[in-house]
């Protein structure tokens, strides 16, 4: 019912939305004021997810690289009792940036409480993306998380671990 994708370009966006490819079937979500030519959508099957809330970018404010967060709240299948909320992001790369990956993973977990355990009505939030991050980021990020939501995070699980 969606695809979450990072590091879109403008003719790939065109070629995603030619009715001829996926345009008839697919709505396709961008980021807002991309700081750089490529980056996040998430493609809603128009039969089966239906947005509830305009999406939302969060560009991440010292990123060097342009990075943000693009999230949107979806009902599925008709299912109005169980929203969702769909986020996709790609996180800055390269060993170096390791303080920088970490800040906006942990603004990334501070959105997911956010969109799910704060919200109301609770719901799902569903992350996906080139996060480029390490086991040790992770943990990092959680711990400062944690935090900073008092405890919230703790309701956050990774479907790969």
């Amino acid at each position: 019912a969606a695809v979450l994708l990072q590091e879109v370009i403008p003719p790939q966006l065109e070629l995603f939305a030619a009715r001829q490819t996926l345009g008839s079937q697919y709505d396709i979500v961008c980021a807002d004021s991309p700081k750089l030519p490529y980056y996040c959508a998430i493609l809603l099957h128009k039969a089966k997810a239906k947005m509830i809330a305009p999406p939302r970018t969060r560009h991440f404010a010292t990123s060097k690289m342009g990075r943000h967060l693009l999230s949107v709240d979806v009902v599925i299948g008709g299912r109005t009792d169980a929203p969702l909320t769909l986020m996709t992001t790609h996180l800055e790369s390269m060993k170096q940036e390791r303080t920088e990956r970490v800040k906006q993973f942990t603004e990334v977990l501070q959105v997911m409480v956010e969109s799910s355990v704060s919200a109301f009505p609770p719901r799902t939030a569903v992350l996906a993306g080139d996060l480029n991050i390490r086991d040790d980021e992770v943990l990092a990020a959680r711990k400062k998380a944690r935090v900073l939501s008092a405890g919230s995070i703790d309701g956050i699980v990774d479907a790969w671990s």
